[in-house]
């Protein structure tokens, strides 16, 4: 259904997350609130990672974070995001295609395109990062353009989730 389910103890599971997220591609939708309840299976645990996009109508991001909030005490969602998300090329018009959906749009371009795509991307970042923090859920960026390596190192220890030893 699209939730892969990494169990572990303190800091154990940690490797086969991030091995996890560099093996994700984008696939199928799923229903991610009902596929966090099922692999919590009814219990709290310390962490949870959601892995995403989160590229969810309104009410079904809202659904997933409310599931991820009542799964574990400590709730981090990665947050990726690839580069055709961060800076796609919108030079001239283009069809695209959703990958998980498989739905088709076709695009203007131009700098004015393009333009009014970063300022959009800057407000929903902002509001997912609203959203988050109002059901205590770290939100962590993890695009696709910076090595697991720097995520673990950098991303993760500025989020809190993480400390140096």
């Amino acid at each position: 259904d699209g939730v892969k389910l990494v169990e572990g103890r303190d800091p154990s599971a940690l490797p086969a997350m991030l091995a996890l997220l560099e093996r994700t591609e984008p696939g199928a939708a799923c229903d991610t609130r009902a596929g966090l309840l099922r692999a919590a299976r009814g219990t709290v645990c310390d962490r949870t990672f959601l892995i995403s996009d989160l590229l969810l109508e309104d009410a079904a991001q809202d659904d997933a974070l409310r599931a991820l909030a009542a799964t574990a005490r400590s709730r981090v969602v990665l947050h990726v995001l690839g580069v055709e998300d961060l800076t796609p090329a919108l030079d001239e018009a283009a069809r695209v295609v959703d990958a998980e959906t498989g739905d088709e749009r076709v695009v203007g371009g131009g700098p004015a395109v393009q333009a009014a795509y970063a300022v959009a991307l800057s407000a929903w970042r902002a509001e997912l990062a609203t959203r988050c923090a109002r059901r205590g859920v770290r939100l962590v960026p993890a695009e696709t353009t910076r090595a697991t390596e720097t995520l673990l190192f950098d991303g993760l220890r500025r989020a809190r989730v993480v400390t140096a030893r």
